[in-house]
């Protein structure tokens, strides 16, 4: 009887307990969207005053910095000059590929009479033994 007493205990824990999980599944996701909600009134409220002072905000910005054409001005000659570089580059690469051609031309042309001298020097000594 102590066997049949304790398997009802547990199937009664059990019930209880996914009962209890159920319930707490149900909570779950109403606390993430009331969450959510208030997260996105805030983000509304933000938004809401920065439209309200975006004037204010753009007319201290312009008390501040004055001299705002000259730097326009500074960087469109930066964008230009960086237009000017990026242009000249694949000039660039094509000159340094010919050059690096030439390179690798002059050292083979190079290497190969100094090796057969070599070879004609190694077979003279090795026939005059």
């Amino acid at each position: 009887m102590s066997k049949l007493n304790m398997a009802r205990q547990l199937t009664k824990q059990t019930a209880e307990q996914k009962q209890n999980t159920e319930k707490e599944q149900r909570e779950e996701p109403l606390t993430i969207d009331k969450a959510l909600a208030e997260l996105f009134t805030r983000i509304l409220e933000n938004q809401k005053v920065l439209n309200r002072f975006q004037h204010d905000i753009a007319n201290v910005i312009n008390k501040r910095l004055p001299n705002s054409g000259g730097v326009d001005q500074r960087l469109a000659k930066m964008e230009e000059t960086l237009l000017e570089i990026t242009r000249a580059i694949p000039e660039y690469s094509k000159q340094q590929r010919k050059t690096r051609n030439l390179l690798m031309a002059i050292f083979f042309l190079s290497t190969i009479p100094f090796f057969t001298l070599v070879a004609a020097l190694g077979l003279m000594a090795w026939l005059s033994r």
